[in-house]
C-alpha cells in the first residue's frame, strides 16, 4: 500500500513538472507572437520601415523630449522625383522594387539615432533628434546626393527632393509636418533634386542641389 501510495505521488510530482513546462513554453510562445504581431503592427510591409502609426508616435515622443530638454529636433521628408512616371512607364511590381531599393539607401546612410520611416505613397520621413536645421540640411543633402549617384531597380538612378523643418518652441507636431512638406512641394515647383528648408512659420528656404 505505501508504495503504491508512494508511486503515485511520484506520479502526480512528474505530472506537475510537465505541466509547469507546458505551461512556460506556452508562455513563451503567447509572448514572442504578441511581440511578432507589435513588431508588425509597426511596421511598413514592402520596405521594412517604421509605418506611418510608428512614426507619429516617435514623432509624439521626440517632440515632447525635445520640449522637455531644449534640444532641437528637426524633420525631413523626402521622395523620389517623378514616381508617377516609374509606375506608369514599368508597372508597379517595379515600383515597388524602386521604393524597397530608396527605403534602403536612406537606412544605411542615417545616423543611428535617427528614425526613418514611410510616411506614405513614395514619401519617406526621417526624425532627427538633436539635429538643428543646419545640421539636418547637410543629412537631407547628403541623401540626396547618394540617391542621385545610385542605380536603383530597372531605371538606373533617380532624382529625389527633401524638405526639412525644425521644431519651433511651442509648435504643434502637426505644424512641423506641415512645414516640412512646404518645403517638399517647393523642391517640386523649383526643379526637383534639390533641399529646402523652413526655419519657422515664415519659412526661409535654404536650396541645395541641382535645380
Amino acid at each position: 500500500m505505501r508504495d503504491r501510495l508512494r508511486r503515485s505521488f511520484d506520479e502526480n510530482a512528474a505530472l506537475m513538472r510537465d505541466l509547469r513546462e507546458m505551461n512556460a513554453t506556452l508562455q513563451d510562445r503567447i509572448a514572442e507572437r504578441t511581440r511578432d504581431l507589435e513588431t508588425l503592427a509597426h511596421t511598413d510591409l514592402l520596405t521594412g520601415l517604421c509605418n506611418r502609426r510608428k512614426l507619429d508616435e516617435a514623432l509624439a515622443e521626440a517632440a515632447e523630449r525635445a520640449g522637455a530638454s531644449g534640444a532641437p529636433l528637426s524633420l525631413i521628408l523626402g521622395d523620389v522625383d517623378n514616381f508617377k512616371s516609374v509606375n506608369d512607364r514599368y508597372g508597379h511590381k517595379v515600383g515597388d522594387q524602386v521604393l524597397v531599393a530608396f527605403a534602403a539607401l536612406l537606412r544605411d546612410a542615417v545616423r543611428p539615432t535617427d528614425i526613418l520611416g514611410r510616411w506614405g505613397g513614395e514619401e519617406f520621413m526621417l526624425l532627427c533628434p538633436d539635429a538643428d536645421l543646419a545640421t539636418a540640411t547637410a543629412i537631407a543633402e547628403r541623401l540626396r546626393q547618394r540617391a542621385e549617384a545610385t542605380a536603383l531597380p530597372e531605371v538606373g538612378p533617380r532624382t529625389c527632393s527633401f524638405g526639412v523643418a525644425t521644431l519651433a518652441p511651442g509648435e504643434s507636431t502637426d505644424s512641423l509636418v506641415a512645414r516640412a512638406d512646404a518645403a517638399l512641394y517647393r523642391c517640386k515647383r523649383n526643379g526637383r533634386n534639390r533641399v529646402e528648408a523652413s526655419s519657422g512659420p515664415w519659412p526661409e528656404v535654404v536650396e541645395r542641389g541641382a535645380a
